[in-house]
């Protein structure tokens, strides 16, 4: 499964596939303590990015993700993703095609459920904050 985005008036094919991900993985490493090895963990660095609406992470996606040649650049990517008209949008068809795509949806997956679930109890502590604040006004 692929994604096409229009970019320069040509329309671009993208892969979220082993190759995409062999190459993302490269983007980040670390240390892996007691040992002289570094995990490669681009991927879940990426997918961080993506969640929190990094337009670098977003930039550092596409070009690893385009198959077609010639490949499009770094700039051409970044020009792009300043004058989209919604940048939202393509943050989420991007995390969609992640979560579909057979290379890389469990961790895509994985990592979106940690970030709903801390999102719903962050909105339980803000109603219980509220709670506790509207007792307070009147006593």
């Amino acid at each position: 499964m692929n994604l096409e985005l229009e970019i320069k008036h040509q329309v671009y094919t993208f892969r979220f596939g082993m190759g995409f991900l062999v190459d993302i993985n490269e983007t980040y490493t670390r240390d892996v303590p007691g040992s002289k090895q570094a995990d490669k963990i681009g991927l879940q660095y990426q997918i961080a990015g993506l969640i929190d609406r990094n337009p670098i992470s977003l930039q550092r996606v596409l070009y690893t993700a385009c198959i077609n040649e010639p490949k499009l650049t770094m700039a051409d990517i970044g020009a792009y993703i300043e004058e989209v008209d919604d940048i939202e949008g393509l943050f989420q068809k991007v995390l969609d095609f992640l979560s579909e795509s057979n290379c890389t949806s469990h961790l895509t997956k994985k990592m979106l459920k940690v970030v709903q679930e801390q999102e719903e109890e962050e909105k339980k502590r803000k109603e219980a904050l509220e709670k506790i604040m509207d007792g307070m006004k009147t006593e």
